[in-house]
């Protein structure tokens, strides 16, 4: 009896952390997809300078530079999501059912 308490309780600390995860990286999202907007007219604004001879191609690359970066967090944010949200289905029993799929009964036929 004392092993189940202490897997109930270690099952739920990993519920709550998995919770946690899920909101941190939502939350991340959300601030890669500003940046990523930011990042954009951060961008035409170079190519605009560099169109009239006020900025130089260096300048524009690293406008890229950043762009790319933006873009690159947002998907490691997304990635970190997708785990989180992996791990609370199978903390909570809803992964297999989540895509359809079911293990058949262990029990004697």
């Amino acid at each position: 009896e004392l092993n189940l308490k202490s897997v109930r309780q270690n099952t739920s600390s990993q519920v709550i952390t998995a919770s946690n995860s899920m909101r941190s990286a939502t939350k991340r999202i959300e601030l890669a997809r500003l940046s990523i907007e930011l990042a954009e007219q951060n961008l035409a604004a170079e190519q605009a300078r560099f169109d009239v001879g006020r900025s130089t191609n260096y300048d524009v690359l690293q406008r890229i530079d950043e762009l790319l970066a933006a873009q690159n967090t947002l998907v490691l944010a997304g990635l970190d999501y997708l785990k989180a949200r992996s791990q609370l289905q199978a903390l909570t029993g809803e992964l297999l059912p989540a895509y359809g799929l079911d293990l058949p009964s262990a029990g004697p036929r």
